[in-house]
């Protein structure tokens, strides 16, 4: 046996197990690859986001009316809302809950409706989350409560008819 050639698992080997190339080109395929699936799976987990830039709406005298609705969320989420006027009037910005996951659209509607007849009153509304300083170009920074259906409201506190406009609300969670 001694023209045997020296084979792994040969009980007759007495050199150890070199690595070859071929296996170090595999170890640094599986670390490329286990980096590109960390990659992967972090970026499926990033913050979600809502942007929407509703269209202006023009507002009368002691006018309340509703910019966007912001449908349920799985978690809470932090709800930035800016605005500017023109001509420049004071505008106050309101984040008023309307309902929840499970409520009817008809509900939340009508509680919207009652929103808005209780800031024309002069009233915060029952359901009032935060609301902005009036400003002519207000913001608004809120965290809106998770599985709860909200609207953006925008009252105008001024004498004159004033457009809402560059409206800008933004959500993350």
């Amino acid at each position: 046996m001694g023209g045997m050639l020296s084979r792994p698992g040969n009980e007759f080997d007495t050199h150890p197990r070199r690595p070859t190339a071929a296996k170090a080109w595999h170890a640094r395929r599986w670390a490329w690859g286990l980096l590109a699936f960390t990659v992967l799976l972090t970026g499926c987990m990033k913050l979600k986001r809502i942007e929407d830039s509703p269209a202006s709406k023009s507002l009368g005298p002691k006018e309340a009316d509703g910019l966007m609705v912001i449908e349920p969320q799985p978690k809470d989420m932090d709800v930035t809302v800016t605005a500017t006027t023109d001509p420049a009037m004071p505008v106050t910005l309101y984040l008023v809950e309307v309902g929840d996951a499970n409520s009817k659209p008809a509900d939340d509607q009508q509680n919207q409706f009652n929103a808005q007849d209780d800031i024309t009153a002069g009233r915060d509304p029952k359901s009032l989350v935060k609301k902005s300083d009036a400003s002519d170009s207000p913001s608004l920074q809120a965290t809106a409560p998770a599985n709860k259906r909200y609207v953006v409201i925008a009252a105008n506190s001024g004498t004159k008819k004033t457009d809402v406009k560059d409206i800008k609300v933004l959500g993350k969670w």
